[in-house]
C-alpha cells in the first residue's frame, strides 16, 4: 500500500505511474488534488503520526458504534457482530501494515451455506460497494489517516456506503437471501 501511495504521489501528467506501470485498462487510479497531496505528505512527515492514526481509528470506532449499536450489533474490539436467523453478520476495521489507511470488511458467517453460494461471496471490503464513477482519492471507500486527521468529514462517505449499501446487503444475507453484491452497489447514498 505504501508503494502505491508513493507511486501515486509521484505520478506524472501522462496518466502513467512513475516506473512505467500503466493503470488497469478501463479504470484510472483516483488522483489526489494538490491540497490532498500536501495533507498526505505533511502527515507522513509528522513525528506523532502513529498517535494521530490511533486517534483516527478511535474516532472511526465511535462513529461505527453510533451507527451499528442501535441496529443490534455488539462491538468486540474492532469488530461488530450481530446474530441473525441465517447466521452472523460482522463488520470489522481492517488496518494495513503500511499505516496509510484502513477499510471496513463486511462478512456473513452462515449457519448453513447453500451449495450455490460460494464462500468468497460472503465477505468483501467496503470499497467494493463504491461505483467507479464515485471514486476520487478521498472517496474510494477507505479511511485515509492523513485526510481523516485533517478533516473528520472524509469519513462520511465510507460510512454512508456502509450504511446504505453494505449493511443492507449483509442484513439480507441474515434473512437467508444471499443476494449479489452488484444489486446493492447501485443503491443511492443518503445524507450522512
Amino acid at each position: 500500500m505504501i508503494r502505491w501511495l508513493r507511486r501515486m504521489l509521484t505520478s506524472n501528467a501522462s496518466g502513467r505511474v512513475s516506473g512505467g506501470v500503466p493503470p488497469r485498462p478501463g479504470w484510472q487510479l483516483p488522483e489526489p488534488t494538490e491540497a490532498e497531496k500536501a495533507v498526505v505528505l505533511a502527515f507522513l512527515n509528522r513525528p506523532d503520526r502513529k498517535t494521530r492514526r490511533e486517534a483516527v481509528i478511535r474516532a472511526l470506532r465511535d462513529r461505527l458504534d453510533r451507527l451499528m449499536l442501535p441496529m443490534g450489533f455488539v462491538r468486540d474490539g474492532a469488530d461488530w457482530e450481530r446474530d441473525l436467523p441465517a447466521g452472523q453478520a460482522r463488520v470489522a476495521i481492517q488496518r494495513f501494515s503500511g499505516g496509510v489507511n484502513a477499510t471496513l470488511v463486511v462478512a456473513f458467517v452462515p449457519k448453513r451455506r447453500p451449495a450455490h453460494v460460494h464462500a468468497d461471496r460472503l465477505w468483501t471490503q467496503l470499497p467494493n460497494f463504491v461505483l467507479t464513477g464515485e471514486h476520487r482519492f478521498a472517496r474510494d471507500g477507505t479511511i485515509h489517516y492523513a485526510l481523516a486527521d485533517h478533516d473528520a468529514a472524509t469519513m462520511d462517505f465510507p460510512l454512508a456506503v456502509l450504511r446504505d449499501r453494505a449493511l443492507p446487503w449483509l442484513l439480507a444475507h441474515g434473512q437467508g437471501d444471499f443476494p449479489d453484491l452488484q444489486d446493492f452497489r447501485k443503491r443511492p447514498l443518503g445524507e450522512p
